[in-house]
């Protein structure tokens, strides 16, 4: 067994007159250390506590463009010159399936709204994930109709 060098009593500063810090010897238990009184063998310090977690690393859900085909522009919205974006809200699977669409913010036209969200309910979607395990999720998809 190795012999343990016994170190002095770990300092611990304290006020003292003036504003400046003073050392005091610190005994057993934390209290003052009596005349003569050793801490004893040094302990190494604590081990540092350990880092906070890390949050997740999330993605959200995004459409597959191999596999998102455009809306067909409604032909009455097009021949008046109609256009305008429609903001859906879609409920997307941990499998990238549409689970549910429901316009959020309309583009003024009904007919434009109905094309949007038909189309983007057969869409599938790269699921989000959550440290890469895929998730439910709802986003906020927009479809833009623009003039020719």
């Amino acid at each position: 067994m190795r012999d343990l060098k016994e170190l002095p009593a770990p300092v611990i500063g304290v006020a003292a007159e003036g504003g400046r810090r003073a050392p005091r010897r610190v005994g057993r238990g934390g209290r003052p250390a009596a005349a003569g009184e050793g801490a004893g063998p040094a302990l190494p310090p604590p081990p540092a506590p350990p880092p906070p977690a890390a949050p997740g690393i999330h993605r959200d859900a995004r459409p597959d463009p191999d596999r998102c085909a455009p809306p067909p522009y409604p032909r009455y919205e097009e021949e008046r010159g109609v256009a305008g974006t429609v903001r859906l809200r879609v409920s997307v699977g941990a499998d990238g399936r549409v689970l549910a669409v429901s316009v959020e913010e309309s583009s003024g036209s009904e007919a434009l709204d109905r094309a949007a969200a038909a189309a983007v309910a057969r869409w599938v979607f790269h699921p989000a994930t959550l440290d890469g395990v895929p998730r439910e999720s709802v986003v906020l998809q927009p479809v833009t109709f623009r003039r020719r």
